[in-house]
């Protein structure tokens, strides 16, 4: 009976230093695990940046490291792309975040850390289905499932250390393989519709390209799988009706890379792009095509309205001439009349502006000239001209500001009459 009970205290005893044992082989295979990329280094943030700083820094460096951008040396440019791609995709899911935070990029993907420190690795030394480590000098055989239990509990129900876990190797049931199979994607949705369908591997560079050739909608959709299991496929209908009067596009998400990324958990996600402007219609939900309809008319006249973003490159007008509306106050007549105007010349080198007079006078001083009154005489409530800052030229146009196809008539012949705009001006209008 003594032997027994001396026997049981001394097992007691030493419960506490085996879990020390433990917790100071966890400490020395961490580092371990963490010898490959730093995702925080790459992104440039610390380890306590929000969803918000994270996302702020992956634009700013994917933006940098467009392929598009280093035509010279393209191939490093996508290998730095794609690291950020990847830095981003693991920090912005809390899963993956877990997994980095706690072994490093071979957590996240699956692999086993590197033995080292000693040979104290993952079954170093061991015989059969446990691990076999040595403290003290002595040989201690782990089993598995004291190990995952122990374990397991440290780290509130972080998914257990099996063979699909963070520290492969040690035994006890896979916790990845025991769950459901990912549901797969589907096919696309918009073959053989009026929807261009973007390729997802170079969706980015194709939606720049939509930008420069002028308003154009981009819906980003998963067909399947968990990113979006239904809007996605209510929204079809409505975006397919809107394709037939607007210009529009689709990409399919498949994996969280570049703009994918960045709205990888608002899906359907529906933007209005044009020029270096994005705005958002809609995320995660589908929108009847009425709602859209609204949507997409407010944004265009919003997207009329000149700005200092459209002088980033020195020149809104990219070379080309400006029909420019000049209002003070509320002109919604004109304005209607110029979106008109700009669908009839969207073949033509020219980009369409609103500019409201009374919020940017620098701007509109240069068009209205000034007089002995100070310029009361010269200041209409509104007043279209056609402006070129190539040649510091414009040329004012006389009739009604509510009549798009006067506008727009007024324009083409303008352009292509092969003559210079008749008005000089003194000082280039600018917006800072």
């Amino acid at each position: 009976m003594c032997t027994a009970r001396s026997r049981a205290s001394v097992g007691k005893s030493h419960l506490p230093r085996l879990k020390l044992h433990f917790v100071f082989l966890l400490c020395t295979l961490l580092p371990l695990a963490e010898a490959g990329k730093d995702y925080y280094k790459i992104l440039g943030v610390n380890k306590k940046a929000d969803d918000k700083a994270l996302k702020k820094a992956y634009k700013k460096l994917a933006l940098k490291w467009h392929p598009d951008k280093h035509v010279d040396d393209k191939e490093k440019a996508t290998a730095k792309f794609q690291e950020i791609a990847e830095a981003y995709e693991t920090l912005s899911d809390p899963e993956k975040r877990k997994l980095f935070d706690l072994g490093g990029e071979e957590a996240v993907k699956g692999q086993p850390p590197e033995s080292g420190a000693g040979g104290a690795g993952p079954g170093a030394g061991g015989t059969g289905p446990g691990a076999q480590f040595s403290f003290n000098g002595q040989n201690v055989q782990v089993d598995p499932e004291t190990f995952q239990k122990m374990f397991g509990s440290m780290f509130g129900g972080f998914g257990g250390f099996g063979s699909g876990s963070a520290f492969p190797g040690f035994g006890g049931p896979d916790v990845a393989s025991a769950k459901a199979p990912r549901p797969k994607q589907g096919g696309p949705l918009f073959a053989g519709t009026a929807v261009q369908e973007l390729a997802f591997e170079d969706h980015d560079a194709q939606i720049k390209a939509l930008r420069r050739k002028g308003p154009a909608l981009v819906l980003l959709y998963a067909s399947g799988g968990r990113s979006c299991p239904e809007a996605c496929h209510r929204i079809r209908e409505a975006y397919v009706k809107l394709a037939a009067k607007e210009t529009a596009a689709a990409v399919q998400c498949k994996r969280r890379q570049g703009m994918c990324a960045e709205y990888a958990d608002k899906l359907p996600a529906v933007l209005f792009v044009q020029g270096g402007r994005e705005k958002v219609l809609s995320t995660g939900t589908s929108l009847s095509l009425s709602l859209l309809q609204k949507k997409v008319a407010k944004a265009l006249a919003e997207q009329l309205e000149l700005t200092a973003d459209d002088f980033e490159g020195g020149d809104p007008c990219e070379g080309q001439f400006c029909l420019l509306l000049l209002h003070r106050g509320e002109r919604k007549n004109a304005i209607s009349a110029l979106t008109a105007a700009k669908e009839r010349l969207k073949n033509e080198p020219i980009r369409v502006f609103s500019v409201s007079a009374e919020k940017h006078p620098d701007f509109a001083r240069p068009f209205e000239g000034t007089s002995l009154l100070g310029g009361l005489l010269r200041k209409p409530a509104v007043r279209v001209v056609l402006y070129r800052p190539k040649r510091r030229s414009f040329e004012v146009f006389e009739g009604s500001c509510e009549d798009a196809n006067a506008m727009a008539d007024f324009a083409q012949k303008a352009i292509n009459r092969g003559t210079a705009l008749p008005e000089k001006l003194t000082k280039l209008p600018i917006i800072s």
